[in-house]
């Protein structure tokens, strides 16, 4: 909660979940130190898998997120490519490098003159999916080829 844009990712996910029939139990960080604590709260829940939204702090505690999901046998999903190398059976994100490449464009023409208050924001529009069928299988899930097939697999 104390960064806006995890607030504004939670009501998107909220919005869509709930337009699939899918409920969601959510707990609130603060701090690096609440993380783990909230990981093993939500998993002593009984929900059925973890989705994490992407931001600053839970990106930086990943790890103890993903090592809580383990050891409660709950497929772990998130939002940020690289969390797939780091426990995710399933990542959905718009990557940082992609970002980084759109953000040098729109560099460049402003250092070309044109005034960045005449350029509309623009979100990264490819779209990156990153599966590791590793972390799906310890929890007995197998990703069909079919899905695979539309991304990039951990190695």
């Amino acid at each position: 909660p104390s960064e806006i844009n995890s607030v504004f990712y939670k009501d998107h996910l909220l919005s869509v979940a709930q337009s699939m029939g899918i409920e969601v139990e959510i707990i609130g960080v603060s701090t690096s130190g609440e993380v783990a604590e909230a990981a093993l709260a939500l998993s002593s829940r009984g929900v059925q898998a973890i989705c994490q939204i992407s931001d600053n702090l839970t990106g930086a505690s990943f790890a103890s997120i993903a090592q809580v999901a383990r050891r409660a046998r709950l497929p772990l999903m998130g939002f940020a490519s690289g969390q797939a190398d780091n426990g995710a059976m399933l990542t959905v994100s718009r990557d940082f490098h992609d970002g980084g490449v759109a953000s040098a464009q729109l560099a460049v023409r402003v250092l070309n003159g044109e005034s960045p208050a005449t350029i509309p924001f623009q979100l990264v529009d490819k779209i990156r999916y990153r599966f590791n069928p590793a972390a799906a299988a310890s929890v007995a899930i197998t990703l069909p080829p079919r899905l695979l097939s539309k991304g990039d697999i951990v190695p």
